[in-house]
Formats: C-alpha cells, structure tokens, sequence
C-alpha cells in the first residue's frame, strides 16, 4: 500500500498571512500515524490569544486521539486513504475558520510502519520522538505488515469472502488465500471483546464452509487475559476443523 502525508499548520497571523507546522499525519502500510508536536504547540501558545490557542489545541488533539483510535480498532475498512483525509482536514479547517490548514497529500513509495513514521518526522520537521512515548506495536498492525510483504506474493490477499462463493452476501475479507496450496489464513485476537471474537468466529465457520476441501489457519496472538485464555481454549476445542497456529508459529512457518 502506498504511504502519503500532510503537514498540518495552524495560521498565527491573519495579516501576514503566517503559518506554523505542528504536526504531521501519514497514512497507508501499517498507519494510520498522526504526530503532534509539543514544541511546536508551545511556540503557538505564545503566538496567538490564549482562549484561541485553547481552542485550537483541543481540536488538535481530538483528531489525534480520533486517529490513534482507529489505527488501534482492527478496522477493516481503509478510511484514512488520501481522499477520506482531505475531507476530514477540509472539516476541520472549515471548523476552525481556516486556522488550522493542511497540505495536500503527497505519496511516498515506501512501507509505512513506525521506524518509517519516525524517520519522516525527523525528517520535515526536525524532532526525534521521544522512546517512551511510543505504543507497543498491536497485533493487527504486525500482522498487517506480515501478510502484505512479499513473502506472500503468490497469495490473494484480502480477498472478499463473496468472491469466493456467489451464495454468501457478507462482506468480510479472508486475509490470505493460496488456490494451488488449497490453505486459508483468518486471524482472531482473543484479547479483544467478546462481540469482537464472536463476529470472528462467525466468519472463520462460514470460511470453512465455503472453502470446505481447503486447509484454514486461524492465527492469532497469545492470550494474555485469564478470560481470553479461556475463550481461545473453548473455541479451539469447538472448532476442531480449524488449524490455530500462533503468529509467532505462522511467521516461523511460512
């Protein structure tokens, strides 16, 4: 997936018409990233009126925490693509009366994932983030950027389950699936909520109905909770069919 970015700046000075970068938002790979800059924010503190400076921050970090969120969901739907961002910085610059501006986006051919995200930073805007600040990796982002390497080359990747059966009307995807091989490969991470884990369980059984004369793998990453602990035993004992492999063993494997 092609990585892209945007410089976002926030306009100090209406007569001169001066700007001032604060932060940086990239997307694609294993983002979305959005980088708000404490200096920076400091800088605008004393640059503009301070119920004006208040109100900027807030809408900053809102969006920020709006990002990290969704970067964290396991969503499957790609909503920060260049064209969905547009709309969302053109909202929030609408919002803010054009204070907070954004430049277009531009991509960059590279893989994005946070060594990357960290390097672009440095970068544009002359920061090193700070080592204590960062998130440990989530499973979903490491096993994006397992199956979208090229080790998986000859798979079809993300390939909707309807393609594979004129029957079924959903519209989840099988992450990886090798026709020659006859294997399929679904994730489940049991550390997240129940109705999470049921709608994942839903979707491996209709898999294997589907795909009934092909091998499915169901990796996952270790239980860390007593009850997620549970839950993966109980379900590996219903599911028999499946093959769960841990991503430690799929990466090992393959």
């Amino acid at each position: 997936m092609e990585t892209f970015y945007s410089i976002i700046y926030v306009k100090t000075n209406s007569i001169t018409d001066e700007h001032l970068a604060v932060g940086l938002f990239l997307g694609g790979g294993e983002g979305p990233f959005f980088y708000l800059s404490d200096q920076r924010l400091k800088l605008l503190k004393h640059s503009v009126h301070k119920n004006t400076f208040l109100a900027l921050q807030r809408h900053l970090k809102s969006l920020k925490q709006k990002i990290e969120n969704y970067r964290k969901s396991n969503n499957e739907l790609m909503l920060f693509n260049p064209h969905y961002s547009q709309e969302e910085f053109a909202r929030l610059s609408k919002l803010t009366k054009g204070a907070i501006k954004y430049s277009d986006p531009v991509s960059v051919n590279e893989w994005l994932n946070e060594a990357f995200y960290e390097q672009l930073v440095q970068k544009i805007l002359g920061e090193k983030i700070a080592k204590s600040s960062r998130n440990r990796p989530v499973f979903h982002l490491k096993w994006k950027a397992l199956y979208q390497s090229n080790r998986f080359l000859d798979w079809d990747r993300d390939l909707p389950i309807n393609q594979l059966s004129e029957k079924i009307k959903l519209s989840f995807k099988v992450d990886l699936v090798n026709h020659s091989k006859k294997t399929a490969v679904k994730t489940i991470d049991f550390n997240l909520s129940d109705a999470n884990i049921s709608k994942k369980k839903y979707e491996l059984e209709t898999i294997a109905e589907v795909l009934n004369d092909y091998k499915l793998i169901c990796v996952y990453p270790t239980p860390t909770k007593k009850s997620a602990k549970s839950v993966f035993n109980s379900t590996k004992a219903t599911l028999k069919h499946i093959n769960f492999q841990n991503f430690s063993e799929f990466k090992r494997n393959h």
